[in-house]
């Protein structure tokens, strides 16, 4: 495995393309317009998260497909799939500081997507749900700021994934809907910030006095740590620096 600097190539496609399995690729800041299907194990890692866009038109079921186990997407903005910003039919990914907007689903897992970790995401204006689950168990969600969709976050069928340490906020007609039973909300000790939450911290500890329900679904699930502020869990900031040549 060694870094691909994508310097020489026009899309993102070409630099998967002429990557081998376990490379590394770095992405510059600029708009790609196009479709980008993720079918081997690389690391893609952009140059600044407002400034390296994959814009999918609006046309294309998604902008970002991936298909492949062991995916690593850092520092993104994903937009504009017409269903999907990011597609995920694969195991043991991470989505890692990205935004993920203006699609149907932010991001949908489907196809038996087991043990992947989306942190760290802004995840807004989609015009179903920020985040699908369709298909997957084992996967955890921490860390990201899901706000203005008309739900937060869907599950819609599995089990056992793990939710905490979120903010869900100015969401239209749910924070979070869950169908499905034994998935969890809170690690055990520290769960999410909802912004309709309207219980009392009597022991001033941050964390609300009695559970949060999650208000859609038939799974009546429960947030047993809901969190009262949101700048209890602002998700960390992170930086990465890359020094001398970079070389495919």
């Amino acid at each position: 495995p060694s870094w691909y600097d994508a310097t020489h190539v026009k899309t993102i496609q070409e630099g998967i393309n002429n990557a081998t399995t376990g490379d590394t690729i770095f992405v510059h800041n600029g708009t790609y317009d196009e479709v980008v299907v993720i079918n081997k194990r690389v690391d893609l890692i952009g140059q600044s998260k407002e400034g390296v866009i994959v814009d999918g038109g609006d046309e294309a079921s998604e902008a970002v497909n991936v298909v492949a186990n062991y995916v690593n997407i850092t520092t993104f903005s994903v937009g504009h799939g017409y269903w999907y910003s990011i597609k995920l039919g694969a195991s043991y990914a991470t989505i890692a500081n990205c935004n993920l907007y203006g699609s149907y689903f932010g991001i949908d897992l489907r196809w038996e997507s087991n043990n992947n970790l989306i942190i760290n995401c802004d995840i807004y204006d989609n015009r179903e749900a920020g985040i699908c689950i369709q298909s997957g168990s084992n996967n955890i969600i921490t860390d990201c700021d899901i706000h203005n969709n008309p739900r937060g976050i869907l599950v819609a069928s599995y089990s056992n994934n793990l939710i905490y340490r979120n903010i869900f906020r100015d969401n239209g007609w749910h924070n979070a809907h869950d169908d499905w039973p034994d998935n969890r909300w809170d690690n055990g000790t520290v769960g999410n910030y909802w912004d309709d939450y309207r219980g009392k911290d009597e022991d001033g500890d941050g964390i609300g006095d009695r559970p949060y329900r999650i208000p859609g679904g038939t799974a009546g699930s429960r947030d047993r740590y809901p969190l009262m502020n949101p700048t209890d869990m602002t998700p960390p900031k992170t930086k990465c620096e890359l020094e001398g040549d970079l070389e495919g």
